[in-house]
């Protein structure tokens, strides 16, 4: 369980060591299955559907940042 401002830095940058391989891993992965005329098509859907969750990801983050809960745990901590 992280408690501290180092502690969520920390998990932060970890996730985004992991998360930094998922488009080039996808778009490897993606080329191994689909021929070269459906692959675009593919990747297309890949890269849009990137865009419309990061655009909700900022709605839910605004969302959880503003929870008020009554077990003492802070917003930031969700």
């Amino acid at each position: 369980m992280i408690t501290n401002w180092a502690g969520i830095v920390a998990m932060r940058f970890m996730v985004g060591v992991f998360e930094a391989g998922l488009i080039p891993g996808s778009i490897f992965l993606l080329s191994h299955y689909y021929p070269r005329y459906e692959l675009q098509w593919r990747l297309n859907m890949l890269m849009v559907g990137n865009a419309i969750s990061s655009a909700f990801g900022g709605l839910l983050a605004l969302a959880i940042a503003n929870i008020h809960s009554s077990n003492g745990y802070k917003s930031w901590r969700w």
